[in-house]
């Protein structure tokens, strides 16, 4: 993953510490992909170089919902500090949108998200990229400090907040339908509650704390959330997800939270 890790906003070391806690190795290696994650990655190093900062988002879910509207991965800018990702973000960036599904990868220059203002997101996507409709190929991992204001890209709402996400995915998991689809959820949970750890140790924005304290309640509960996602996507068994997750949802709001772009 050289043309991811080394241009992530974030610092390489925590980008990496996330990658491992979420697959427990690191990220998958660009020469043992398959051709459409080769692709996507030769696409991030040379639209980052051109352009300071570029999407990639898919369809490539085969109808598994999920609270991040198929937005896969985000990579943007060298600036570390967060003042000067702030500054460079308000004056506008050139994204290159970059479409990816099974049927292949096409490339876009996007002119919309260009001068505008935009509003931050901050998530920790882990993408499953497929060639087939069982065929998962590999792994890309990205800290995602994004800028998007193009409805056909992620289309959030004004109150976007990382706790929508989790909640989100928990009522995802706890909707009917087959065992295989909700734990294919489980890994985007625990991408968003790395995002949300991530967010308190980095101390971002202020407004991340609350949405952690919303979302989890208190950070033993967020703990022990996180610890059944775990033992869901390790042993494939959702019972003790299922049951935290209804509690979750239940407290944080219930079904209002279920998408981002309503």
């Amino acid at each position: 993953m050289e043309g991811m890790d080394s241009h992530v906003g974030a610092p390489e070391s925590m980008v990496m510490d996330i990658a491992a806690g979420l697959l427990g190795t690191p990220p998958t290696a660009p020469e043992m992909a398959g051709g459409v994650e080769t692709l996507a990655l030769a696409l991030v190093k040379a639209g980052f170089h051109d352009h300071r900062g570029i999407l990639i988002h898919g369809s490539h879910a085969d109808g598994t919902a999920n609270a991040f509207s198929d937005v896969d991965v985000v990579v943007i800018c060298e600036e570390t500090s967060s003042k000067d990702q702030l500054k460079l973000l308000h004056r506008g960036l050139p994204f290159d949108i970059t479409h990816m599904s099974k049927e292949g990868v096409s490339r876009r220059i996007s002119a919309d998200i260009a001068g505008r203002r935009p509003r931050l997101i901050f998530s920790i996507a882990r993408s499953r990229i497929l060639e087939s409709k069982d065929a998962f190929t590999g792994d890309i991992i990205g800290f995602c400090q994004a800028a998007v204001r193009a409805p056909y890209t992620v289309k959030p709402n004004d109150t976007l907040k990382l706790r929508r996400v989790v909640s989100g995915l928990c009522l995802d998991i706890l909707a009917p339908k087959d065992r295989t689809a909700a734990l294919c959820i489980v890994p985007q949970l625990i991408a968003s509650m790395l995002s949300l750890k991530a967010l308190l140790l980095s101390g971002w924005i202020e407004q991340g704390r609350h949405a952690y304290a919303a979302a989890a309640g208190d950070g033993r509960f967020l703990t022990s959330l996180m610890a059944a996602a775990r033992r869901a996507y390790d042993g494939q068994d959702l019972t003790d997800l299922c049951s935290m997750a209804a509690t979750l949802v239940r407290e944080a709001g219930g079904p209002t939270w279920r998408t981002l772009d309503s």
